[in-house]
């Protein structure tokens, strides 16, 4: 399999400016966009879009509340790769996209 690219990846984060800063200070990636507490960047290398989602706001998509359940293990990022119709069975079967440790939270396109 010859994979050139995430189409986009957002790592969860329970703390948006501190997990900004680590990424900006600590790791020099510079964001040039922001949406509320979700800041992104299209210049890392290897994505099309990379952003840190606010847990808050990923609840919110998930389960309708911006508290994540106490009893739901936490989820830790969020992808969006090409068409699932073009992912080798032998990487992902049909059926087990999004199950375990994922929470569905939108449509694939």
């Amino acid at each position: 399999m010859d994979v050139q690219f995430v189409t986009s990846i957002a790592p969860i984060v329970r703390d948006a400016e501190a997990s900004r800063s680590f990424y900006a200070d600590a790791l020099g990636l510079d964001f040039e966009g922001r949406d509320g507490d979700y800041v992104f960047t299209h210049e890392l290398e290897g994505t099309k879009h990379f952003g840190l989602w606010p847990l808050s706001e990923a609840a919110n998509a998930c389960f309708g509340t911006t508290e994540w359940p106490a009893d739901t293990p936490t989820t830790l990022a969020t992808f969006t790769g090409p068409n699932s119709r073009s992912i080798p069975e032998s990487v992902m079967p049909p059926g087990e996209a999004l199950t375990g440790h994922c929470h569905y939270h939108g449509a694939w396109t």
